[in-house]
């Protein structure tokens, strides 16, 4: 699907990103399964009131992608 293919070429960039932050001497900090999880439950809301706005199929789309 053309929407999977662009969330895999948007996390290619983003391991290039977070590698032009490591090699320029931050600390990048990855979310544990937990925190993710966490953040997910409290962007509930928010996901409804986009379901509502575009609809269950887009919204289904995006967060299929998305991971958790």
């Amino acid at each position: 699907m053309e929407g999977e293919k662009q969330r895999a070429d948007e996390r290619t960039l983003e391991q290039e990103y977070i590698q032009n932050f490591l090699d320029a001497g931050a600390t990048v900090y990855e979310l544990t399964k937990e925190e993710k999880d966490d953040l997910y439950k409290k962007c509930e809301s928010v996901y409804a009131m986009q379901r509502e706005r575009t609809g269950a199929e887009i919204s289904d789309k995006f967060l299929s992608t998305a991971g958790k």
